[in-house]
């Protein structure tokens, strides 16, 4: 009896080694996406996720502007695509939530990143601790361009060559780093790393005509053009791109 009373407030004081006994198989990449899956989304998440949607808008969106990458030749296409349906983009918003979004997130943020319920030992940074923040991000964004090359095998060029577009891996690149963020200041919440990750896919797809690129129904490059700069040019008429 007097053993076990220290070891039974030990564990009710301090969440971390009791949580630790429940780990699944022994592999900490299940553990940390299961502890950052019961994460609370919090009214701090919440503000966590606001802001760092803020500063990712004010970055990201220059750069596809700029770039050409980003257009929204969405207002000026056949009025009755069926992507511009309104049931069409509504089932696309909430399913980006989940794939790619939250999909993507229990893997690249939830699975490969530190958790402080799981990962005391890299609590407080340090240079040991910047790596395992640094790496997986670059992978992510690297990822892309593998994707790119399988769905060209299997004949989705539009993919292929969006995901080969050195504008688009930078915005990824962007959009990673944003998640990361949000995960490491909502201590480790992958709904946080989620929504930050949902929001500008969403807006891409929808809003800036991602959808319409990624089926090929926008190029690259206008018709018959050869070499230079790839993206689309603003400046050219709406007529000149359609097929």
């Amino acid at each position: 009896l007097s053993f076990r009373l220290p070891q039974q407030s030990v564990i009710v004081s301090n969440p971390l080694p009791a949580y630790r006994l429940r780990r699944m198989s022994g592999l900490p990449c299940w553990t940390r996406l299961e502890a950052s899956l019961l994460t609370p989304f919090d009214v701090n998440s919440i503000y966590v996720t606001a802001g760092v949607l803020g500063v990712l808008a004010v970055i990201a969106t220059p750069i596809g502007q700029l770039s050409g990458f980003l257009s929204f030749r969405h207002a000026h296409a056949d009025p009755d695509d069926a992507v511009k349906s309104r049931l069409v983009v509504a089932f696309g918003v909430v399913r980006t939530f989940f794939v790619p979004s939250l999909l993507e997130e229990c893997f690249w943020r939830a699975c490969l990143l530190p958790h402080p319920m799981v990962d005391a030992a890299c609590i407080g940074g340090g240079p040991d601790c910047w790596a395992p923040y640094l790496i997986p991000n670059i992978l992510f964004t690297l990822g892309h361009v593998a994707s790119g090359a399988a769905c060209g095998q299997v004949g989705l060029t539009g993919y292929r060559d969006t995901f080969y577009d050195p504008r688009f891996l930078l915005l990824a690149g962007c959009v990673g780093t944003a998640a990361t963020a949000a995960y490491a200041l909502t201590g480790g919440c992958v709904w946080a790393a989620a929504v930050v990750h949902w929001v500008p896919v969403a807006v891409w797809l929808f809003v800036f005509d991602g959808q319409d690129r990624l089926n090929g129904r926008l190029p690259l490059a206008p018709p018959g053009g050869g070499g230079g700069w790839t993206g689309l040019d603003p400046q050219q008429p709406e007529g000149q791109f359609k097929q």
